[in-house]
C-alpha cells in the first residue's frame, strides 16, 4: 500500500510447499507462508491475499492467524513463536510490537480475522474465498492460518451397541476431540440425528467437563460447545424407555465425520407370549408357549418365574414357538414372566402376565331337598366350598337337568 516504484521494484513473494511450521490441524486450512525481503521500507503497510478451499473449511467458523516465524535476510528462522517471547523479537521487526500487529504472536488469543470489515488488520472474503493480512513490513515472516475445518473433529463410540431396559436410564458414550483453534468460538458442524419416533422415549446429551456432567439438551437439541483444542471430551447420552416397551432394546452409535446418528434396535432379546393368556384360571402345571427372537443367538437358555419364584427352564430357538409344562399347582393368583439369556449373558425379558391357579375341586354340601321328600315342585339347594366357582349344574338319574343359580360367589 503506497509503494514508491520510483525507488524500488515491489519486493518478491514466495509460496513455500514445505515449510517450517509444522501443524496437526488435518483438513482444516494450515497453509503456511513465507513472503518479504529486507529491502528499504518505502510504503506504509503491505496487504497479502491467501486463498482458501471453502470445500474443506467451516466459513461459518472463525478464522485466526499467528505469525509463527520471523526470518533473516538469508531465511534463517531468527524468532519462533514457539520458542521466543515478544520481547525477543529481532529490532528489524519493531513495528510488529506495537497494535494492532502485536496481537500476531499471541499464542492463546491470535488475530481474528473480520468477515465484514474489509479494512480490518486480517479480512476474510467469504465471496471469493481468500483471506487478506495486513502487515506493516514486508520483510520474512511465515504466518498459519488456523480455521474450523470440516474434518478437524475426531468422534469414537466407546461401543457399538449399548443394551437397555425399559423402565431404567441406560446410557452411551462418544469421546470428541477437536483438532481446532476454538478459544472463544463455539465448535461448529456437529449434530446429532435419532429414529426416534415413539413418544414415551425420552434422551438427552451432557458434556462431562472433567469435573461433573453438564445437560446440554433435551430430547435431542444440541447446543455448540467450546471445545479446547486437541483436548478430548466425552458426551453422554442418557435413554429412558417407557415400561410398556417390554423388551430389552439396542441403542446403536454410528458415526459419520460429525454427524452421530442414535438408532434404537428392537430386534434384541424380544420374549413373546402367546399362551396363556392375561388373568387365566387354570387347575395347575400351566403350559407356557412362548417365541423368542434374537439377533445374538440361534438357541437360549430361558426361564419361567412364578410369583418371584423360578420354576423351570427350558431352551428356544430364534423365531420359533416353544411350548414349556411347569409344575407349579399352588392355588392363588400370581405374575409370571419368562427371562432369556444369551452366550454374552445379556438378559431379555418377556411382558409380566398373570395367572390364577386352582386345583381344589370344589366341596358340596348341604344339599336340599334331602332324600324322600316329596312335593308338587320341588326346589333343589346346595352349599358349595370353593373360591373360584364359574358355574353349577343339576343332575337327575345322570342326567342334565340345567344349569344352577349361583350367588355369593
Amino acid at each position: 500500500v503506497n509503494v514508491d516504484l520510483l525507488a524500488s521494484g515491489p519486493p518478491d513473494a514466495e509460496y513455500n510447499d514445505q515449510p517450517i511450521d509444522s501443524n496437526t490441524a488435518g483438513s482444516a486450512l494450515e497453509n503456511v507462508w513465507r513472503f518479504g525481503s529486507q529491502g528499504p521500507d518505502i510504503y506504509d503497510k503491505v496487504l497479502i491475499g491467501i486463498p482458501y478451499n471453502d470445500t474443506t473449511t467451516d466459513e461459518s467458523g472463525a478464522f485466526h492467524i499467528n505469525l509463527n516465524f520471523l526470518y533473516d535476510e538469508s531465511w534463517n528462522v531468527i524468532w519462533n513463536i514457539s520458542l521466543n517471547s515478544t520481547a525477543e523479537i529481532p529490532g528489524d521487526y519493531a513495528e510488529y510490537t506495537v497494535d494492532p500487529y502485536l496481537q500476531y504472536f499471541n499464542v492463546t488469543d491470535p488475530m481474528s480475522c473480520s468477515k465484514t470489515d474489509p479494512t480490518a488488520t486480517c479480512y476474510v472474503n467469504t465471496t471469493d474465498n481468500m483471506l487478506w493480512v495486513t502487515v506493516p513490513h514486508f520483510s520474512g515472516v511465515a504466518p498459519g492460518i488456523d480455521t474450523n475445518g470440516y474434518g478437524d473433529v475426531n468422534l469414537t463410540a466407546t461401543q457399538a451397541t449399548y443394551y437397555c431396559i425399559p423402565g431404567t436410564v441406560c446410557s452411551a458414550y462418544v469421546n470428541i476431540t477437536s483438532g481446532n483453534v476454538t478459544i472463544s468460538d463455539v465448535l461448529r458442524n456437529l449434530t446429532v440425528n435419532s429414529t426416534f419416533t415413539d413418544a414415551g422415549i425420552t434422551w438427552n446429551t451432557s458434556l462431562y467437563n472433567g469435573t461433573l456432567w453438564d445437560n446440554r439438551t433435551a430430547d435431542g437439541f444440541w447446543q455448540d460447545f467450546n471445545l479446547t483444542i486437541n483436548t478430548a471430551f466425552q458426551l453422554r447420552f442418557d435413554f429412558m424407555l417407557p415400561d410398556y416397551m417390554t423388551t430389552k432394546w439396542a441403542v446403536n452409535l454410528t458415526i459419520d465425520d460429525q454427524v452421530i446418528n442414535v438408532v434404537l434396535d428392537p430386534f434384541i432379546d424380544s420374549i413373546n407370549i402367546s399362551a396363556p393368556a392375561e388373568g387365566q384360571l387354570i387347575a395347575g402345571n400351566p403350559v407356557i408357549n412362548v417365541t423368542l427372537f434374537s439377533d445374538n443367538a440361534t438357541t437360549q437358555n430361558c426361564n419361567l418365574t412364578v410369583g418371584g419364584v423360578d420354576i423351570g427352564n427350558f431352551t428356544a430357538t430364534n423365531g420359533t414357538e416353544v411350548s414349556y409344562a411347569a409344575s407349579y399347582s399352588t392355588n392363588g393368583t400370581y405374575s409370571w414372566n419368562v427371562s432369556c439369556v444369551d452366550a454374552y449373558g445379556n438378559l431379555g425379558y418377556s411382558a409380566t402376565r398373570t395367572l390364577i391357579v386352582d386345583s381344589q375341586t370344589p366341596e358340596v354340601s348341604g344339599i336340599l331337598p334331602t332324600a324322600g321328600s316329596e312335593d308338587a315342585v320341588i326346589s333343589f339347594n346346595a352349599t358349595v366350598a370353593d373360591a373360584n366357582i364359574s358355574s353349577c349344574n343339576l343332575y337327575v338319574n345322570s342326567s342334565l337337568e340345567g344349569a344352577m343359580d349361583v350367588t355369593g360367589g
